[in-house]
């Protein structure tokens, strides 16, 4: 996974971590060329509702801190 670009947008450069829901990287985003967390979820049947859903939760609280600051 190292080294490849996801959504078109963000490199993977290292492993950051890993939990219950699935792994943390450190990346960059292309065209901005600044540092990024991506956080990606276990895929399809081994991902629970409860994890999608917990997952956009995060999701959106990080937005919404975000545009606090």
């Amino acid at each position: 996974m190292i080294g490849r670009v996801v959504a078109g947008r963000y490199r993977l450069e290292a492993r950051a971590g890993e939990g219950g829901m699935g792994v943390v990287y450190y990346g960059r985003q292309v065209q901005l060329d600044r540092p990024v967390a991506i956080k990606m979820i276990r895929a399809g049947a081994l991902a629970s509702q409860g994890e999608v859903l917990r997952f956009y939760a995060e999701a959106d609280t990080e937005h919404k801190v975000k545009s606090l600051l």
